[in-house]
């Protein structure tokens, strides 16, 4: 059987299962994992009481058998999701393939007490429940694509009011276009016919002069 150490244990998706043993808990003891966002306020504040405990559990005359670890939900999500953890910090208890969720006060000395068989009334109650397996890569992807299908869906409304808007300042940009392209094209041009042409003044007088003398000729 393992006996807790004095460092916390930060584990990892590629590492929790090898390491802890949770979910059948035969080789690696007890393990008592919180689980954290670097963010959360809560979790900054416990972090050193975490510590302190971890270093109490080793320097305790009788054994444990209890490693105190961590799992940075922002980085290690999978994990996350195979334990349910929802909120920060979420403070998990692992004992022969049971788990159950620790809600007391997260003092050093409350912790200590605990982990040192208080633990035993905890994992006997109804709270305590089977370790959920381990998901598997295949699982992950169906996990993964099923929640992409959920946000379609929650959000499809929202996209659809998207499209409709876009589609209608479509149109309206499109008709200006066709419009004004077919304004310039059948634009009606002025008749040559019409058009006023600048005659020069001496061919002017000079077709004066030519029907004055075939008006006298015509006379004679």
């Amino acid at each position: 059987i393992h006996q807790g150490t004095a460092e916390v244990v930060s584990l990892t998706a590629g590492t929790f299962e090898h390491q802890t043993q949770a979910a059948t808990g035969a080789t690696t003891g007890n393990w008592f994992v919180m689980f954290f966002a670097p963010w959360c306020g809560h979790c900054k504040r416990l972090k050193p009481t975490w510590s302190e405990t971890a270093q109490a559990l080793a320097e305790q005359e009788d054994a444990s058998y209890t490693t105190l670890a961590t799992v940075d939900c922002t980085v290690e999500k999978s994990v996350c999701e195979r334990f349910a953890v929802r909120s920060y910090p979420t403070l998990l208890f692992f004992h022969q393939g049971k788990m159950a969720k620790y809600e007391k006060k997260r003092s050093k000395e409350s912790l200590l007490e605990f982990v040192n068989g208080g633990f035993s009334e905890l994992m006997g109650s109804e709270q305590a429940t089977d370790v959920p397996k381990e998901v598997s890569s295949f699982e992950k992807f169906m996990n993964t694509m099923r929640q992409d299908f959920y946000d379609m869906v929650k959000y499809r409304k929202t996209f659809l009011a998207f499209l409709v808007v876009a589609s209608i300042s479509f149109g309206i940009f499109l008709g200006w276009c066709l419009e004004n392209i077919q304004g310039a094209r059948y634009q009606t041009p002025t008749p040559v016919a019409l058009r006023k042409v600048s005659v020069p003044a001496d061919a002017a007088s000079v077709g004066k002069k030519d029907a004055s003398a075939a008006d006298h000729k015509k006379n004679e």
